[in-house]
């Protein structure tokens, strides 16, 4: 059973030129394909001046075939939407956000093989948490395919993850309420959910890299700003044109979680990392310059 020699690689980005460049070289390094990767990726002008940075950077490293540049931003729903439509042709294809570091290698070859063995397998996540044992009254399956462990997932999450191209064309739709995320909107589409069976999970075919116990594969090295309030929906602008702040915005450097973490590697560095919106912070970040 033969694997294609492109993978296309998918990502989310949204005004955050300091945290793209780790996502980008971790995954260059940790994620391990034999053939050729086609990048693609969709930078939202949240805070225009961090973007023009971040397609600045893109265009630097000669390895995107496209870039989307929106301004005014769509969110991450339409951003999906049009790279599936338009750009997204390989069998299987990589999902990345911007603000995710990749930590353990991950032979991605090896799981590409096991999902083309496995047609039922249609989502394969790289996650930010050790496998638990359960979550909420939820317990994992751990599942063996091929030699390869994988945890039966009641969510399918848009973050970083391994995806079978035809099962998600099928599947994906915009999500029309403003007041639920998108994935928590692809998540209902499905039926995916804690109440579910692991039987219907199972049709579903999502799944967690790695055994119960199995540590955190990504970092997520910034909380997110650009999800709920200012987010998906498309990002809110005010009448006079300016983006109407909400959610997180830039702050001081601070380390990310370690409860997860590869407990065998060096300390985790600092990242920069997105807290709780303040308009101190805005104030400060406009008189630095690093937003209009």
């Amino acid at each position: 059973m033969e694997l294609q020699n492109e993978l296309d690689v998918m990502i989310e980005s949204s005004s955050r030129p300091m945290l793209l460049p780790y996502m980008i070289d971790s995954v260059r390094k940790n994620m391990f394909y034999h053939g050729k990767m086609n990048w693609y990726i969709n930078e939202d002008f949240v805070y225009p001046a961090e973007s023009k940075k971040v397609v600045k950077y893109c265009h630097s490293l000669e390895i995107f075939k496209k870039i989307y540049e929106n301004n005014p931003p769509i969110g991450i729903g339409q951003a999906i939407q049009n790279m599936l439509n338009n750009d997204i042709k390989s069998e299987f294809y990589l999902n990345l956000q911007d603000d995710w570091e990749q930590f353990i290698p991950i032979n991605l070859s090896r799981v590409l093989w096991v999902m083309k063995r496995n047609p039922h397998i249609n989502l394969i996540a790289f996650n930010k948490r050790i496998n638990p044992v359960s979550v909420s009254g939820y317990k994992y399956l751990e599942e063996e395919y091929d030699g390869l462990r994988m945890c039966l997932s009641y969510q399918v999450p848009l973050y970083s993850a391994i995806i079978r191209t035809e099962w998600m064309k099928k599947h994906w739709t915009i999500n029309p309420d403003q007041h639920r995320t998108q994935e928590s909107h692809f998540n209902r589409v499905l039926d995916a959910g804690l109440t579910k069976s692991h039987e219907h999970l199972r049709e579903i075919g999502s799944y967690n890299y790695g055994a119960i116990g199995f540590p955190a594969v990504f970092s997520h090295s910034g909380y997110s700003w650009a999800t709920k309030e200012v987010g998906e929906h498309p990002r809110r602008r005010s009448k006079n044109g300016e983006l109407a702040y909400g959610g997180n915005v830039l702050h001081d450097l601070k380390p990310d979680s370690d409860v997860d973490y590869p407990p065998w590697l060096p300390p985790k560095p600092e990242r920069p990392m997105f807290l709780d919106n303040k308009q101190e912070d805005i104030k400060r970040l406009k008189a630095e310059g690093k937003i209009l």
